[in-house]
């Protein structure tokens, strides 16, 4: 039988039921095993999220299990796709990587930064334990990561507890098309074969760092990468305006680091001017500088040096500026989040960002497979989220009746329009 997670049979799980006496180690434990053989009693998240079940032989159709709407992906629009479709009667499931740890390419994570620089902008603003540890300089980046491990996990409960209570199935595991119905989700217990009538990429976008500055990598970091350093950075250039990049740059604002944005656009290309107006606000109180509309020509690394090791380096921008920096934050270019999809397998093409062409109904190369969030390159994903998730439906289903409203699952999702 197919090993694949139901949010809604997880209650009161014991792994040792499972066969599973030593499980793989959890991301939110303390490192440790989430059970063993004295103690069966799996961590929050592995209770919540991780419980194996055998599917029920009524979900199953020969050797794939069936689902009338599949969506790939945790983007906020995605999970409301799913929700939405679960309350006008479908089938519904979302298949989801929880592997991917703190990798900023999980939309999941990507909120849960979201969340947490606004916890700290919060906190560094009204004079609380964040600030007073600013001030002192003892914020350590393992306080910082513990931080954003609490965050993820937030966000993980959030989309437990929704998925469960609209009843849409979470399968855990890297999905991959075998052909244009049928997904294989894989993880390290074995894998499952899903086949769906009608299929939802939402994967969102992730940072991708080019190739002219491969050779500068002890000084330039992606959102991931930086997040791993030993220190807390002194000075840091951030690169770029793509969402991601600047509420990391915000998370370092708050812990003490002299953050410089430098973007060859303008902020409010990128967001909307509510919300950019808001952004600059507390990051200017915070001492972070912007340099908008000029553009990096060039990185210079130099060898570690001093008793840390660290490396420091020289950003030079246009008109002769040179900025020295111990780290600098690439958020210049995202690209679509699908490259281990296999969309060749089913017959869906992207574009050179490995995003998704859709037409105005959201339809990509098969008119069964739809795209929704980031990850879509055209039309561009702009507008109102609920009239998008409503409209995707529609589109998918040919019905525009629901006896509620979709919800979208991100408080965050709206922020924002899209990184380009």
């Amino acid at each position: 039988m197919y090993q694949v997670v139901k949010i809604v049979r997880t209650e009161n799980v014991d792994l040792s039921s499972l066969g599973c006496a030593n499980c793989r180690p959890c991301d939110f434990c303390s490192g440790g095993p989430a059970t063993d053989s004295a103690n069966s009693t799996a961590c929050p998240a592995q209770r919540e999220l991780f419980a194996w079940r055998d599917l029920d032989q009524s979900a199953c159709s020969g050797d794939v299990v069936r689902y009338e709407l599949l969506v790939i992906g945790t983007d906020g629009c995605g999970v409301a796709a799913a929700t939405g479709g679960a309350r006008r009667g479908r089938r519904s499931a979302v298949a989801w990587d929880p592997s991917q740890g703190t990798n900023s390419a999980d939309p999941l994570n990507r909120d849960a930064v979201q969340r947490l620089a606004d916890d700290l902008v919060a906190d560094a603003l009204t004079g609380g334990p964040v600030h007073a540890a600013r001030s002192a300089g003892t914020f350590t980046m393992r306080e910082l990561r513990s931080r954003l491990t609490a965050a993820i996990q937030r966000e993980r409960d959030e989309l437990g507890r929704k998925l469960r209570s609209d009843r849409v199935d979470l399968l855990c595991g890297s999905p991959r098309f075998v052909n244009d119905n049928t997904i294989e989700v894989r993880d390290d217990f074995g894998q499952c074969v899903v086949g769906a009538d009608r299929i939802v990429i939402a994967t969102g976008q992730r940072i991708e760092i080019p190739a002219r500055l491969e050779g500068d990598r002890g000084l330039v970091h992606g959102p991931d990468e930086i997040l791993q350093r030993t220190h807390i950075p002194t000075r840091m250039v951030v690169m770029g305006a793509v969402p991601i990049g600047l509420h990391v740059g915000l998370l370092f604002a708050c812990v003490g680091t002299h953050v410089i944005v430098v973007d060859g656009d303008h902020l409010s290309d990128r967001w909307s001017p509510p919300v950019c107006a808001a952004l600059m606000d507390q990051a200017i109180t915070l001492g972070v500088e912007f340099r908008s509309g000029v553009n990096v020509l060039g990185v210079d690394a130099q060898p570690p040096s001093g008793t840390h090791g660290r490396v420091w380096g020289s950003v030079h921008l246009e008109g002769g500026e040179r900025i020295m920096t111990d780290a600098v934050l690439w958020a210049g270019r995202a690209v679509g989040n699908t490259d281990m999809l296999n969309l060749d397998a089913a017959g869906v093409m992207t574009d050179d960002s490995g995003r998704l062409w859709c037409d105005r109904n959201r339809r990509t190369w098969q008119s069964h497979i739809l795209g929704i969030g980031t990850v879509v390159g055209f039309p561009h994903d702009g507008g109102d989220e609920l009239r998008r998730v409503d409209r995707l439906l529609e589109c998918a289903f040919g019905d525009s009746g629901t006896r509620r409203p979709p919800v979208i699952a991100r408080r965050h999702s709206q922020a924002c329009s899209p990184g380009r």
